[in-house]
């Protein structure tokens, strides 16, 4: 049995059954120490569980994100509002922009034939609730949606063209960033990309992801 006494010292009475009643005599000094409030350092406070946990999940969330968005802009993926602005559009490959020929008797169709600074170089994206856009030609005098008549039945044409008048997904394009400034233009009921052909016509007969399908949009 032990009994310890209020003072800085203990006093320790050891008895031991096996050999008899005896007493050992022990005194150990005990320091007095002023009651301080317990606090922890910086360290040690971020070296909680909760903490730790709480850290670990922000940073795997963190680089979950980087690595998505890396991932779509390196696939193009990348997409972006258009809305309320007037463009030109450039093709990368040769810097050649859409012309809408809204003049023609025959076809109405996108081309770079002709390189004019009038209206009919001017486009808009009306942003759609699925996140696609309707490409329209800002031209005052003839201002048409562009559709694409690639692989329709009874189209005007295959082109990129404003007399086809259907209101479906074939006039309807998904707009993605590839690079700073560049993006490509996909026929949202195809998913064909568009492209300035050879010929000089916009359209999704080749589906090419090349400098001819990415262009430059130039707010004007």
């Amino acid at each position: 049995m032990a009994t310890v006494s209020n003072n800085c010292y203990a006093d320790l009475h050891i008895y031991s059954e096996s050999v008899g009643p005896e007493h050992i005599y022990n005194s150990l000094k005990r320091d007095k120490i002023p009651h301080t409030p317990v606090t922890l350092s910086w360290w040690a406070f971020h070296r909680r569980p909760f903490f730790q946990n709480s850290k670990f999940a922000f940073i795997v969330g963190l680089v979950v994100i980087l690595v998505l968005a890396a991932c779509s802009v390196s696939i193009g993926y990348f997409i972006v509002n258009l809305k309320g602005k007037v463009f030109k559009i450039y093709a990368k490959e040769n810097d050649q922009f859409w012309h809408f020929d809204g003049g023609h008797q025959v076809l109405k169709v996108v081309s770079s034939l002709w390189q004019p600074n009038d209206e009919f170089v001017k486009f808009t994206f009306e942003k759609q609730t699925d996140g696609s856009y309707k490409i329209k030609s800002r031209s005052v005098s003839f201002p048409r949606y562009m559709y694409d008549g690639y692989g329709v039945p009874g189209a005007r044409g295959v082109y990129l063209n404003g007399d086809d008048r259907t209101d479906d997904d074939h006039m309807r394009y998904y707009i993605t960033m590839e690079t700073q400034g560049f993006y490509r233009i996909k026929t949202k009921a195809t998913n064909r990309y568009v492209r300035l052909d050879k010929d000089k016509y916009v359209s999704s007969r080749y589906n090419l992801r090349d400098d001819r399908s990415l262009f430059k949009l130039v707010v004007v």
